[in-house]
């Protein structure tokens, strides 16, 4: 574990375009209440720390970069989307997530979604709770896609109690924004009568707008309306 937290430290300071002047020194900590991994990292504009302790279920970590330096937290969020896709890189959830938890530290909402992905869909932990917690603080920030899936987990009681009227107001949120499956979804509940008042002209909107955006669904949902 030592040799591969050594490693990640050294891709995570090449991420961000900075030089290691001293270590990574990785050692672990024995001492009771603070049982854990420690690593630090001298770089060219001041340094990285790193503790994640063992002791508490599950694990803590504290990660912080100081650096007087400029660095983008997507390029951050870019790195864990590869080890999370295994593009140019071999996959690797648990790198994804260290990448993820440092981009979302730094303010990428974006990154905060793709954490929630990782506990919804059990890439790392299966606890929709846990997802749910991300999706919500990267749906504050506006971030269509946290947006949508969260209001998926309220339409079905995903980690959260089952609420329509949350769903379809964070589904409207993020077909505001163009986002192709919420589109479709809308569409979904003008066509049923599902947390609104029936409207077929409604339905077709938002079928038409699903579609031209690219969603299947929404594609096919548009062009059942011609059939009737």
């Amino acid at each position: 574990r030592q040799e591969q937290l050594t490693e990640w430290m050294k891709e995570f300071v090449e991420s961000i375009n900075m030089k290691i002047f001293m270590g990574p020194y990785v050692k672990y900590c024995n001492m009771e209440g603070n049982r854990g991994i420690t690593a630090v990292a001298i770089i060219e504009t001041s340094h990285i720390a790193m503790h994640i302790w063992d002791e508490p279920k599950p694990a803590l970590m504290q990660f912080d970069v100081y650096s007087c330096g400029e660095f983008n937290v997507e390029d951050i969020c870019e790195k864990g989307l590869d080890y999370l896709r295994g593009d140019g890189v071999e996959k690797n959830f648990e790198k994804a997530k260290l990448y993820f938890e440092e981009a979302s530290n730094g303010g990428s909402s974006r990154a905060l979604f793709y954490l929630g992905d990782m506990y919804f869909w059990g890439y790392i932990e299966n606890n929709e709770k846990k997802a749910v917690t991300f999706y919500k603080c990267s749906a504050k920030e506006g971030y269509s896609d946290a947006q949508h899936a969260l209001g998926f987990a309220y339409q079905y009681g995903r980690g959260v109690k089952t609420s329509l009227s949350k769903a379809l107001k964070l589904y409207r949120l993020a077909a505001e924004q163009g986002h192709a499956e919420a589109q479709n979804r809308l569409g979904n509940a003008y066509r049923d009568g599902e947390g609104v008042t029936k409207d077929t002209d409604e339905a077709f909107k938002w079928y038409r707008h699903s579609a031209e955006n690219g969603d299947s669904h929404g594609q096919v949902n548009f062009g059942a309306c011609y059939c009737k």
